[in-house]
């Protein structure tokens, strides 16, 4: 079904996740999402598979799709790499400098 909406209902996929993300095989939903350039969708999956990582590099790639400051202050606290808080210090000084001292705390 997931991979139907994902084809045919692009726009009905982020409600469908939010009802059955428990029950859909995320790895391949991800791979879906990721090749119909669903970004939004895609940093929703990788939250609930725990994939912190990705999740952040994915906002920070497709800021104008993906990014909600609180969501991403939340995703950053749970990153594993170091290296990810520096590239998310630089998204910030280049996407949006007044909030780099939230994210700082």
């Amino acid at each position: 079904m997931t991979t139907y909406l994902n084809r045919h209902q692009p726009d009905d996929m982020m409600d469908h996740l939010n009802l059955f993300w428990s029950r859909v095989n995320i790895p391949k939903v991800l791979r879906a999402a990721e090749e119909a350039h669903l970004w939004k969708e895609l940093v929703f999956l990788y939250i609930n598979y725990t994939e912190w990582d990705n999740a952040a590099l994915t906002i920070m790639k497709h800021p104008t799709e993906a990014w909600k400051h609180s969501e991403f202050k939340e995703v950053l606290n749970k990153v594993g790499n170091s290296e990810i808080y520096y590239k998310a210090m630089q998204f910030y000084l280049d996407f949006q400098p007044m909030l780099l001292s939230e994210i700082m705390t």
